[in-house]
Formats: C-alpha cells, sequence, structure tokens
C-alpha cells in the first residue's frame, strides 16, 4: 500500500537523512513517526495560497521580474510553482514512488532566462525569494500544527536543499545557453545599435524586444557617442563593460550608453563627442549632433579635446547646423563691413563683438580688448556710422550678434593637426 494512501504506517521514511543529489529522487533514511506523514499530508492544502506568495514575493523583491511576472506569464508560473509544490509535497510522502525526471525542465528554466535577457543573478535571487518563502510558512505551518523541534529541523533542510538543487539545475541551462549564444550575442547587440539608430520610426516594443535579446536593458535615456580616430593610432576600444553598446564596423563609429551612467572613455587614438541625452527611439538625433561636433572640431569651430561633450558647446552646433543660413545671416547683417579693408574689418567686428556682449559698456570693452577706452568710443562710434538703427532695435541686434560670432569662429586659425 501506498504512503500517499489514506491508511499510513505508524512509522515512515524521512527525508531528514536523505541524499537529495536530484530532483528525480530521495534515498530514504531513519524513521519518523506518524506525526510526520500527517502533517505533509495535511499541507498539501495549502499550495495554492503558497504558490501565489512565492509570485508575489518575487515580483516585489526582484526588479527584473515585476513586469514578466504580471498577465498570463505569472498566472503560468503561479500554476508551474503550484505543481512544483505539490509534487514536492507528494514526493516526502512517498520517496519511493516513481516520478519524471525533473532536471531537463528546470534547466530549460535557465535557458529561458537567458533568452529573455534577465540576468542569472536576477534568476538567483527568484529562487532565494521561493525559498526562504516557502520555508517561512511551512515553518509557520509546522509550529502551527504543534511539530516537535526534529521535525522543524527536517522541514528546514529537506525545503532549502530542494530549492538549492532547483537553482543550481537553472544555472547551469542559464551558462550553457550563455555559452552556446556568446558568439551571436554580439550580432544581436549589433542589430540593436541598427535599430537604435534607424530612425523614430522604431517601435519601442520592438527596440525593448531586441534589447532583452542581445542582453541590454534598455534605459529612459541615451547618450550616443561618436568617434573619430587617426588611422595610423587608434586601437579598438578596451573592454567597456555589458552596459555600453558597441559600433566600431559603420562608417559612422559610435557607442551608446544610458544618460545617467555615462561610463570612463578609455579611447587611445580615438576622439569622442558625446551626443545629447534623447529617448532611445531618437538615438539617432544623438549621433547625428556628436558627428557635427566632430565635425566642427575638425575645423576649429569647437576647442579640441579628446572627449567633446555638446552640452558644453550649444552655440557653435546651433550656429552651423545649418551652414547655409549662416552664411546668408552673415552677408546680410555684416554687410556694412564689406568697405573696409581686412584689417579693419577685423578690428570693428572684434569691438562689435565686445559690445554686444557687455551692452555697450566702454570700460569692460577696453579690458576686453586690452585697448585704450578712448579707442573704443572711437570704434563705436564708427560702428554707430555703419550699422545705424541696427544697434538699437532688439532683433536686429540679435541677428548681429549672431552673425558675429559665427563670422568670429569661422575667421578662427585652423587647429593643428592631430
Amino acid at each position: 500500500m501506498s504512503l500517499s494512501q489514506e491508511t499510513a504506517p505508524s512509522e515512515i521514511t524521512s527525508p531528514v537523512a536523505w541524499a537529495h543529489d536530484s530532483v528525480t529522487g530521495w534515498r530514504p533514511g531513519r524513521r519518523l513517526t506518524r506525526l510526520t506523514y500527517e502533517l505533509v499530508k495535511g499541507f498539501r492544502p495549502h499550495a495554492g495560497q503558497l504558490a501565489r506568495d512565492v509570485v508575489a514575493g518575487i515580483r516585489q523583491s526582484v526588479p527584473e521580474y515585476e513586469r514578466p511576472l504580471s498577465g498570463a506569464f505569472g498566472q503560468l508560473l503561479m500554476t508551474s510553482t503550484q505543481t512544483v509544490l505539490l509534487r514536492c509535497n507528494d514526493a516526502l510522502l512517498d520517496p519511493d514512488a516513481p516520478r519524471d525526471d525533473w532536471k531537463p525542465v528546470f534547466r530549460r528554466i535557465g535557458k529561458l532566462e537567458w533568452d529573455e535577457g534577465r540576468s542569472l543573478e536576477a534568476l538567483q535571487n527568484a529562487y532565494r525569494v521561493a525559498g526562504q518563502i516557502v520555508w517561512r510558512r511551512g515553518l509557520q505551518y509546522a509550529r502551527t500544527h504543534g511539530a516537535p523541534t526534529e521535525v522543524l529541523r527536517w522541514c528546514t533542510e529537506a525545503i532549502s536543499g530542494y530549492f538549492e538543487e532547483l537553482a543550481e539545475l537553472s544555472t547551469e541551462g542559464y551558462l550553457a545557453a550563455k555559452a552556446e549564444s556568446s558568439g551571436g550575442l554580439e550580432l544581436k547587440r549589433r542589430e540593436l545599435v541598427r535599430l537604435l539608430l534607424s530612425g523614430p520610426g522604431s517601435d519601442p516594443r520592438t527596440l525593448a524586444g531586441a534589447a532583452r535579446v542581445a542582453r541590454w536593458q534598455l534605459p529612459e535615456a541615451v547618450k550616443v557617442i561618436a568617434l573619430d580616430g587617426c588611422p595610423l593610432v587608434k586601437d579598438p576600444p578596451a573592454d567597456l563593460g555589458d552596459d555600453v553598446l558597441v559600433d566600431l564596423e559603420s562608417p559612422e563609429p559610435c557607442l551608446i550608453v544610458a544618460a545617467d551612467a555615462l561610463p570612463a572613455l578609455p579611447l587611445p587614438g580615438w576622439r569622442a563627442a558625446i551626443g545629447p541625452s534623447v529617448s532611445p527611439s531618437h538615438a539617432h538625433e544623438s549621433l547625428r549632433v556628436a558627428r557635427r561636433a566632430l565635425a566642427l572640431t575638425e575645423r576649429g569651430l569647437i576647442p579640441a579635446q579628446p572627449v567633446i561633450d555638446c552640452a558644453e558647446h550649444t552655440i557653435p552646433l546651433t550656429v552651423f547646423a545649418d551652414e547655409l543660413l549662416i552664411d546668408t545671416l552673415i552677408e546680410r547683417r555684416l554687410a556694412p563691413l564689406q568697405p573696409l579693408s581686412a584689417s579693419q574689418q577685423e578690428r570693428m567686428l572684434v569691438t562689435l563683438n565686445a559690445w554686444l556682449a557687455t551692452r555697450g559698456r566702454v570700460m569692460e570693452i577696453a579690458d576686453r580688448l586690452h585697448v585704450h577706452p578712448q579707442t573704443v568710443r572711437t570704434r563705436v562710434h564708427r560702428l554707430t556710422e555703419l550699422f545705424g538703427d541696427q544697434l538699437d532695435d532688439a532683433h536686429s541686434r540679435f541677428e548681429l550678434e549672431v552673425a558675429t560670432r559665427a563670422k568670429l569662429l569661422l575667421c578662427a586659425p585652423p587647429p593643428l593637426p592631430r
């Protein structure tokens, strides 16, 4: 007669000494009284509520599972957890009863977690949380029914050993899947870069799915770092970590990072321009601005540095966003300087820029230009003759200031070659 039937022997096999080398079976050890059997059997109706508690606990304690465990997937996990608990309960009641080999099942769980893009730490934490919840509920149940100390110790060992083994099996499956897909992961990350830079038409759900497959946590905002290197000295960047998407194969090499977690950039031989923060679906805009920063740096319109932060150079990036328009503005607003010689134009342009920047304060202009105040007054008088009402009209003055700064940047000496 099976131990799972209504009539149980006065002494039954105890799992306290079982060698749980797999979830496929337990080897019997010494024996306990009928009380243990009745306690285990009486716990079976509680499996459903315990499964719900396990799913809720994982959602609350492991952030990576908060969203996946809602809806149909959460219901599926709850049903699976309940099944595991019931089979475990039945195995405790009758360790000699035949049952399925669950090793492939839990290794498969680990593989699925890798495929879904969740971390191994999250998977292991989920098992840890599940084991703790089952352990607490089991001890609470045993104490409520007056179980002796030996039975409590048995519950602790049995539950801990069971969930440790399940976690080990899923970890094996996770690591095996990771090893198999290590070559393909790079391709998946390249595909994610392509999607991110393809334009605003990228569907957010498509991006989120591609990010999971590529093992990349999709942030709320990203920055694209455009790269430009001297062919004679540039080396591939050092390992920048899994948080950085790297694309060095395209004509416009770049990195993509979370906007709030900009890493150190060990990029010997490369010049980098950090684009503005944008949503993932507008990553191409960040790259466009960063590429413009590199181009303006080559022309000397932005100071040359190994790493250029576009946020610190918004004026030249804005002014030279459309050079046809800025050339038109320069030609129209600075036309009064055309009759002057080149040296006179330069002096008047520098003085006009200082006058606009200081709102006409003569002493401050003199300090900026390192000239006598009377020289400033003479030049300002000449500017008044040349530009007339433009200096008094707010709109004209703004356009004049933009045109003046742009002209001065364009007239700056070219940068030294790298």
